[in-house]
Parts: structure tokens; sequence; C-alpha cells
């Protein structure tokens, strides 16, 4: 029977994209995520160690954003001695950079 009318195949399954189409606009109305629990509504930074990055945002702003983190934590910790010798580090720096221009 095979041989007289051909092997049954089966039929590939369409896939219809234009079907399944999300919106992801909302009012501001319809937005459930307010948290009204104290614990959750004051969100923190999360803190990688080594060279942790949150996935889809811009690399260099997360950089930025930590540096700031941590300079700011350093800039307390830091004794009026500590500061006076950053500054004149920084001057130095300062003029390599204008004696290489």
């Amino acid at each position: 029977k095979a041989r007289y009318l051909g092997l049954i195949k089966k039929k590939r399954r369409v896939r219809r994209l234009n079907d399944r189409k999300f919106v992801f606009d909302w009012d501001a109305s319809e937005d459930t995520s307010n948290d009204y629990n104290n614990l959750y509504k004051d969100r923190h930074q999360v803190q990688f160690f080594g060279r942790g990055h949150i996935a889809g945002i811009d690399i260099k702003s997360q950089k930025k954003d930590y540096s700031k983190f941590y300079g700011s934590l350093l800039e307390k910790r830091r004794t009026e001695l500590e500061k006076e010798q950053e500054k004149l580090r920084l001057k130095k720096v300062k003029k390599k950079e204008d004696k290489q221009k």
C-alpha cells in the first residue's frame, strides 16, 4: 500500500508570529508594583563581586554609578591627612599629563 500511495509525511506546523504581539504600554493607574511595606519600598543597589554587571543595562553607566558609590565611601573614611595627600597626587598626575601634551 505504501508503495502506491507514498509514505505519509507529517505536515510542518506553521508558526504565526504576528498573532501574539504583546503591548508593553500601560497606564500609571494600572501599576500594581507600588509597595506598601517599607522594607520593599527602599530598594538598594546590588553589589557584585569582581566584574559583575546587570544584564541589559549599559556597562559604562553601571561602572560610573559604582565608582561614585565607592568613591563616596572612601571619602567618608579618609582622614584630613589622606585627603591632602590625594590632592597632591592628583596635582602631580595633572602636571605629568600637561608635560606630555
